[in-house]
């Protein structure tokens, strides 16, 4: 899929409505910048109908803070007076509260008024959802705006974007909201990620119910951990038996991102030559096609190892990073435990010494190489973005626990 041409997955007709926050959180700046949030998003909403819908698309507006206000229906663009809408949108004041419930009820009734229009399977049905406002989880009333979009994603092909304009939604909403059909999430800090955003790709759903398997000629899992995304022990323990490495509701072109959207797949060991089964399964593309697409790779094990590109080193040593502070957390607070319970008369005391820092001399090594191979791949690379991991790891390797408790027994004398 080329992003830059839109050629191979051009955008389709679009039936939009957008949902625009006027509350009063919309009187402040993105940090650093001169205009409100409310001037800037007018602006934005201005550029996305007159520069990147074209007269086939149907448009709409919907304003609210703590009511919600119908300014425009759905209608073709080539049909608005432009300069009512103009003056609609930069005379658009912040105020008042926010419900984000009616101001979505609003929107997904509008799209009643084209359903039955002879020409609408050849339009996605899509809702811009501006807010400053989180919304609630699924799990919070039936209604909310989530279970909406749920709903509304899987019985009528009504999609959802949200653009959150404050802090960034929680990620177990960010996780929510993925789970629903045809629905994604964007966190925006600033004017010029606001004006970056590629509308049409963040329009332009490919794929719907995606999973991703690998597995041996045997059909057998080969998977034994992943690393990466938001998975609890119960989740993670499923994918690695049933070698179903990854599930995605949808796919957009800006699904995927390099620095985030990394999993790092340790294989099983004992196995000197195997052959990986890599299948991609799609339930459902835009036209309600079923595709699978497969390949073989042939893998075997070789002395040193070998990385395709930086970016996937970079992943493996995070991973080095995370499970070596597991395993010596682990190893060192049974240490601590055990020598406490001998030196402490006094729970109490023994609940206090248990908080310390402490860095057996296993780990302390274990740190140290760690540290040495961050260095030299980060000069390798070229690549400064590890400094902070590295230099925390080398703080472990060099911990030492005599001095710090002396400088705690030296502290008490100070109190």
């Amino acid at each position: 899929y080329n992003i830059n041409k839109q050629k191979v997955f051009p955008r389709r007709k679009l039936n939009l409505m957008v949902i625009l926050d006027h509350s009063g959180k919309m009187k402040y700046r993105f940090p650093g910048e001169e205009r409100s949030k409310m001037d800037v998003t007018n602006d934005i909403i201005w550029s996305l109908f007159s520069s990147i819908l074209s007269d086939e698309d149907r448009f709409g507006l919907i304003t609210y803070n703590h009511e919600a206000y119908q300014d425009f229906d759905l209608s073709y663009k080539q049909s608005y007076d432009v300069e009512q809408l103009r003056d609609c949108l930069f005379n658009v004041r912040a105020s008042g509260g926010c419900d984000v419930e009616e101001a979505y009820s609003r929107a997904a009734d509008s799209f009643s008024s084209v359903m039955d229009e002879p020409d609408n399977d050849e339009y996605d049905n899509r809702i811009f959802f501006i807010t400053t406002q989180e919304p609630q989880s699924r799990e919070s009333f039936p209604e909310s705006l989530i279970n909406q979009c749920y709903k509304n994603g899987a019985e009528h092909n009504i999609y959802t974007t949200f653009i959150a304009l404050s802090q960034g939604f929680s990620p177990h909403i960010v996780a929510e909201i993925n789970e629903c059909k045809g629905c994604n999430y964007l966190h925006i800090a600033s004017e010029s990620e606001f004006a970056s955003i590629d509308f049409d790709s963040t329009m332009s759903p490919l794929f719907f119910n995606v999973n991703l398997t690998l597995q041996s000629t045997t059909d057998d899992s080969i998977v034994d951990d992943i690393y990466g995304g938001m998975m609890n022990d119960s989740e993670r323990a499923y994918r690695c038996q049933s070698a179903n490495i990854s599930s995605l509701a949808t796919i957009f072109p800006t699904t995927f991102d390099s620095k985030t959207d990394m999993k790092v797949i340790k294989l099983k060991e004992n196995v000197d030559e195997f052959t990986v089964h890599i299948s991609f399964q799609i339930s459902q593309d835009v036209s309600g096609n079923q595709l699978q697409c497969t390949d073989t790779v042939q893998l075997e094990q070789t002395q040193t190892p070998h990385f395709d590109n930086w970016g996937i080193h970079k992943a493996v040593l995070l991973t080095q990073y995370v499970n070596l502070l597991r395993q010596w957390i682990d190893h060192d607070s049974d240490s601590n435990q055990a020598n406490n319970e001998q030196q402490q008369q006094d729970e109490e005391q023994q609940h206090v010494t248990q908080q310390y820092l402490k860095v057996s001399a296993e780990y302390k090594e274990r740190f140290k190489q760690l540290a040495s191979e961050f260095e030299q791949s980060m000069k390798e690379s070229q690549d400064e973005s590890l400094q902070t991991d590295c230099q925390i790891i080398r703080k472990l390797s060099n911990y030492d626990w005599e001095a710090a408790q002396l400088i705690r027994n030296l502290a008490k004398y100070d109190d």
